[in-house]
């Protein structure tokens, strides 16, 4: 299969299963079955992401793995201490947990990091102003996703509104994790991070209009 050909498969899968998804997230009748299959299409995600890109796979292997970890123990302490991004638990929309954090959002925060990166890297050549913009890109990003994350039980806040300190603390892991990246010259495939972004923010964005 050419390189091409595979990357538009990939694309055109992952809009389909993002457009299934909102569809079935939007019907009330049949919302807790599809809220359910949450982990498993950030699982996908991971999946067409990677296949699409036609990159080496050993390339990805510390990227993925460091901020896997690294995402997974900040959201162990800061649900555990409520210092990092104010007090917040996780419900059951996203499945199996780890120390009361789901282990899928490690994969989360790959995917949100790496997007972000892949899209942004192509125009600006200062190394360091492309680590800002991509985390500033990312804390963009938690700011369209929290709304529907609440009202679907992905996690709750023990405030009225989301404090700004989460944002802040967003914006320095983010940041971390672009340093990481750096380190490692990751250099994520510019189309398949745009399709993961857009999907993402569709995804996300129309919920947040039909809920």
């Amino acid at each position: 299969m050419r390189n091409q050909q595979r990357k538009h498969i990939a694309l055109i899968l992952l809009l389909i299963f993002y457009a299934v998804g909102i569809v079935g997230i939007a019907m009330e009748d049949h919302r807790e079955i599809f809220v359910s299959l949450s982990a498993f299409n950030l699982l996908l995600t991971l999946f067409l992401y990677a296949w699409g890109s036609q990159q080496n796979l050993l390339t990805w292997l510390y990227p993925f793995a460091s901020t896997f970890t690294f995402g997974l123990i900040v959201e162990m302490v800061g649900v555990e201490t409520g210092m990092l991004f104010g007090k917040y638990h996780y419900g059951e929309g996203l499945g199996p947990k780890v120390l009361e954090v789901p282990w899928i959002i490690g994969v989360n925060w790959f995917l949100l990091t790496a997007s972000c990166l892949g899209v942004l890297a192509p125009y600006i050549r200062n190394k360091w102003g492309l680590m800002v913009l991509a985390a500033l890109s990312t804390v963009l990003l938690d700011y369209v996703i929290e709304p529907v994350a609440i009202n679907l039980d992905f996690w709750s806040w023990d405030y009225v509104d989301v404090p700004f300190r989460n944002y802040v603390m967003w914006f320095i892991s983010a940041f971390l994790i672009q340093w990481f990246y750096k380190v490692l010259d990751f250099r994520p495939d510019q189309k398949m991070s745009l399709g993961v972004l857009l999907s993402q923010l569709l995804f996300f964005g129309i919920l947040h209009l039909a809920l």
